[in-house]
């Protein structure tokens, strides 16, 4: 008995089952119930049977839990005292007890919380069944045939019913305090744990936020020198007639594109690990997709000797919603990967569509196949680990990061898609891409490869992408000829612009007119964007409070557009603006009703935007290709940009800034230079300003004295060959 008491004593842990001192629990308390049972019948005189009954029940109580507690028969000892004592010795101790008007309804309701709690399975139900049965049985018979039941002296009924009720509290008490107990025990640990998970999780976030952050901040950074290594080589490459030099530049090139790559890679993955990498979706044409990507990767191809080849599917419906972007991406990986690990043969590059019954969704199949070095069927499961590169020896002089596939993988997962690889080690391998996809329309793609041509033939045509004569915009720049190129770059969507030179300016016009978007430049004098918006946002019964309001800012770096949009920007544009992205991005906001969309085309030829790239008097070089594109392909246009590039001369307003050494003030005016400069195709003196503009933010006195006479000399060049344009 003291081990039986020991057992109860115990904490419930890993080593104790919580069963075991459940039956522990019930049996004894039917021990010491049995026992008060057997002394009140000796006092009362109850019939022999009664006695032999309960004491058979006692032992059968104790065997049972030996066996239970030493020789690991918890199961067994559970049947054995259900079957022998509940289905058993219970009836007969109804009867010779006194019947319904005895305790033996509350040793009844003791048997079944005993089979609830200690046997398992289906196990249960068939023996809970069995002691209903028996339970109806007994007080059927003891109802239709009363003189089966022993009648008992009303002492021994109140004994009797008394202690076995006293005997079902306590075992029930007794087992629902464990319960609580080990509940709160559990409780408490699942805190613990929680807590200790929590702290590894914060640390763990810390790390990779950390390393995350070192990657993204290292990798920008390395971008600058790669900029000024590639500028420097491309100026060697111009001016030198050394063969043997311009060899070395033309090695420097490629390995500064090589090492651009690696670090735009690292640039994604650490988006990817850092779980910043979201799905951005919005309505897009799949065949612009297509159109584009192949224009990228045919070129590569032509470069390796390759021969690409399509196949692309007419059944494609062509308007989707989702990422346009990260579609590029992956159908860019994937086929860049292809053309770097085939030397020679073809590129596969087919496209086609299956059907999702019941839903708006589709599913794009894309494969790529190619006649490269293929991969050994072994390392098929490395083939999308980060950093990895198979079969080294015909690898070795591959370039890359071993991101790409990684990359691609991830993409894929997070557009719901799925990416396999078929391959033959030395023949080749076929990549299998399918991503679920929103169609808006059924309208076709159509005779793809007739309309990529046409689009070849016609792609410097500029042609507005809608009208919207009831919209207006307000156009907020400090600088003139920034305020113009929107108005010109918009003249044919018909839009209505106004404009104004700075932030005091933008809140006094808005107080009095609504305008449906205004495009606000962020570093102007006196007020920038960002404060400008602020003070807009704190006048009450503003006219422009549902106005949609657009940065527009050269702060082109990681994260700039989510810190913008964090300030209350609804949108962000990069200068120099691009006429495309300008009209995208107006579309996006205008209200649709206000909307006309149009692909009428103007009268612009391809001939005329055949490069004129050349020097500007020996000094600058202007690139008349990437002048026009900024102009939209109109060439009139372009001619109106060199008038309004006069009109905003700064050169003796930043010659007075450098002399007064007003350090401020120049970095706004060479910042103002750096945007006008590209925007009529002047990229190298745009980059000379860039260079001006952040040595000023630095009070990097010394690069500004050695940079800014040659940048003026080439400013006042340029001022001078616009001027000549006019005449």
């Amino acid at each position: 008995m003291n081990k039986l008491v020991a057992v109860l004593k115990r904490k419930f842990n890993k080593e104790y089952e919580l069963r075991l001192v459940l039956f522990n629990i019930i049996t004894i308390c039917g021990i010491i119930g049995g026992i008060i049972a057997l002394v009140v019948s000796l006092v009362t005189k109850l019939p022999l049977i009664q006695d032999i009954a309960t004491i058979l029940a006692l032992v059968v109580l104790a065997v049972c839990m030996y066996f239970g507690n030493y020789k690991n028969m918890l199961e067994q000892s559970s049947f054995a005292i259900i079957f022998v004592i509940t289905i058993f010795l219970f009836p007969v101790m109804f009867f010779t007890a006194g019947g319904a008007y005895s305790g033996m309804g509350y040793w009844y309701a003791i048997g079944i919380i005993f089979d609830f709690l200690l046997i398992e399975g289906i196990a249960c139900y068939i023996m809970l069944g069995l002691q209903l049965i028996v339970i109806f049985g007994s007080y059927a018979v003891a109802f239709f045939c009363p003189h089966f039941v022993t009648e008992l002296s009303r002492a021994s009924v109140f004994s009797d019913m008394l202690h076995s009720l006293m005997v079902l509290a306590l075992s029930t008490g007794l087992i629902v305090r464990l319960q609580n107990r080990v509940y709160k025990q559990k409780i408490i640990k699942i805190k613990k744990m929680n807590e200790e998970l929590t702290k590894l999780g914060s640390k763990s976030e810390a790390a990779n936020h950390a390393k995350s952050d070192f990657l993204a901040r290292m990798s920008h950074e390395i971008r600058t020198p790669i900029n000024a290594i590639m500028g420097m080589d491309e100026m060697i490459l111009r001016e030198s007639s050394d063969n043997e030099i311009r060899q070395y530049a033309i090695n420097i090139q490629d390995a500064s594109n090589v090492l651009l790559s690696l670090v735009n890679d690292i640039l994604d993955f650490s988006k990817i690990e850092s779980g910043k990498m979201e799905l951005a979706e919005s309505p897009y044409f799949i065949g612009s997709v297509l159109n584009d990507v192949i224009n990228m990767i045919s070129i590569k191809a032509e470069q390796k000797g390759l021969e690409f080849k399509l196949d692309i599917s007419g059944g494609i419906y062509n308007e989707f919603m989702g990422d346009e972007k990260k579609l590029r991406q992956i159908l860019v990986n994937i086929l860049g990967n292809a053309i770097k690990y085939t030397h020679k043969g073809s590129v596969l590059f087919s496209a086609s569509m299956r059907e999702n019954p019941g839903t708006d969704y589709v599913i794009l199949v894309i494969k790529v196949t190619d006649t490269g070095i293929g991969i050994h069927s072994e390392e098929k499961d490395k083939l999308f680990d980060k950093f990895g590169r198979l079969d080294l020896d015909n690898t070795g002089n591959i370039e890359g990061t071993g991101l790409g596939l990684a990359i691609t993988k991830h993409l894929v997962d997070l557009m719901g898609g799925s990416i396999d690889v078929e391959s033959v080690y030395g023949q080749g391998s076929t990549f299998t891409i399918e991503l679920p996809q929103k169609y808006l329309s059924k309208e076709c793609l159509g005779d793809f490869e007739k309309q990529h041509k046409e689009y070849i033939k016609n792609k410097n045509i500029y042609h507005e992408k809608f009208h919207a004569p009831e919209v207006h915009i307000l156009v907020v720049d400090d600088n003139a000829m920034n305020r113009n190129i929107v108005g010109m770059l918009l003249k044919k969507t018909q839009v209505h612009i106004d404009t104004c030179a700075s932030g005091k300016e933008c809140l006094e016009m808005t107080r009095i007119k609504f305008y449906d978007i205004i495009l606000l430049d962020y570093m102007m004098p006196g007020m920038n964007g960002t404060d400008t918006l602020h003070q807009a946002k704190k006048i009450p019964d503003y006219m422009c409070k549902d106005s949609v309001f657009i940065i527009v800012t050269a702060d082109a770096v990681i994260g700039a557009k989510e810190k913008y949009l964090k300030e209350g920007f609804d949108d962000y544009i990069s200068k120099p603006i691009h006429p495309d992205a300008l009209e995208k991005l107006l579309l996006k906001h205008i209200p649709k009703e206000k909307v006309i969309i149009t692909y009428k085309k103007n009268q612009v030829t391809e001939e005329m935007a055949e490069d004129k790239t050349g020097n500007v008097d020996g000094s600058v070089n202007i690139d008349h290709k990437l002048a026009l594109e900024y102009c939209g392909g109109d060439e009139s246009f372009l001619n109106e940009m060199y008038s309004l590039y006069i009109e905003s001369d700064k050169l003796d307003a930043i010659e007075k800034a450098y002399k007064e050494e007003d350090w401020n003030n120049y970095r706004i005016l060479v910042h103002s230079l750096k945007s006008t400069s590209l925007s009529i195709g002047a990229a190298e003196l745009s980059d000379a300003a860039l260079k001006l503009e952040m040595a000023a933010k630095a009070n990097d006195i010394e690069t500004i004295k050695t940079c800014h006479a040659g940048t003026m000399k080439s400013y006042e060049a340029l001022l001078g060959w616009c001027k000549k344009q006019q005449s």
